[in-house]
């Protein structure tokens, strides 16, 4: 293989970067995570459950088993988020290459039916939380981009997983809409704010996706997902593995010039403007 071939290769891989993944137990994250375990990162999973974070861990290819530590924690508090910074100083030296955040939750209501405990708890974790991850975290991203020496590499990358909910109405109700909008927002700020430490910030926002997330909503509203998927031009929702694989390519040096932005991978729900985006509560 030519110098140029293996140099070519090496951005489309993940080997030995140290990548944290919240809400990993389960659909988009646990994806996330087999796929970056795949290409050779080491991985710190995130979620609530040491129960659920041990079978997923143990869901994955033996050889990515070895690459992959559980920490469980409650993203929403201070002390939850604590335990995931003494956990990564741990594993990981405190040097970091990726964070992607994905933990998030929902109650699908419209805003005058969301009650205050609702709406605190959607806001603590899909907006909160990200906010203060992502200063906790940046000084380990800065020496992780600073150790790949490479001065004009942007060696360090932010994935924050949005929603088409944070693009426009989907009828996922007005907190969770909000929150989403509101992490979109904070990927471009942070992406002009931490250039000059060489650290990449993008956000990805999928559509309807098949998660326990969804299911979930689909026990109170079986309904939702026929006329989502009407809507949709592709006609089908999303697997939890082709969202996964938009956000690793934000991770890889393969993505290297891009920052900054919201990456919607929606099935062309964004794109379809003649029959409109929303779904009926």
């Amino acid at each position: 293989m030519s110098a140029a071939a293996a140099s070519s290769g090496s951005r489309w891989n993940l080997t030995n970067r140290n990548i944290v993944v919240t809400g990993a137990s389960k659909g988009i994250g646990l994806a996330t995570s087999q796929v970056a375990a795949s290409l050779g990162a080491n991985v710190i999973l995130v979620a609530r459950s040491s129960d659920d974070l041990a079978a997923a861990i143990a869901s994955l290819p033996p050889d990515s088993q070895s690459r992959c530590t559980p920490c469980a924690c409650d993203l929403s508090t201070d002390d939850g988020r604590a335990v995931l910074v003494s956990q990564a100083q741990a594993t990981f030296g405190g040097i970091l290459h990726g964070v992607v955040n994905n933990a998030g939750t929902n109650v699908r209501k419209t805003i005058l039916e969301q009650t205050d405990d609702e709406y605190s708890a959607i806001v603590s974790l899909n907006q909160h939380a990200i906010y203060r991850l992502c200063q906790l975290l940046q000084p380990m991203l800065a020496r992780g981009s600073a150790a790949r020496g490479n001065p004009e590499l942007f060696g360090a990358s932010v994935v924050n997983v949005g929603s088409a909910a944070g693009v426009g109405s989907t009828g996922s109700g007005a907190a969770y809409g909000m929150t989403k909008a509101a992490i979109a927002h904070l990927s471009k700020i942070l992406a002009c704010e931490w250039a000059q430490h060489r650290i990449r910030v993008n956000c990805v926002a999928p559509w309807v996706t098949l998660t326990p997330l969804l299911e979930a909503a689909l026990e109170k509203n079986p309904n939702s997902l026929e006329k989502a998927e009407a809507r949709t031009p592709m006609r089908r929702a999303a697997k939890p593995e082709e969202i996964a694989d938009a956000v690793v390519f934000l991770l890889m040096d393969a993505s290297s010039y891009v920052t900054g932005q919201v990456l919607s991978v929606d099935g062309g729900l964004s794109a379809n403007h003649v029959a409109g985006p929303t779904v009926e509560p």
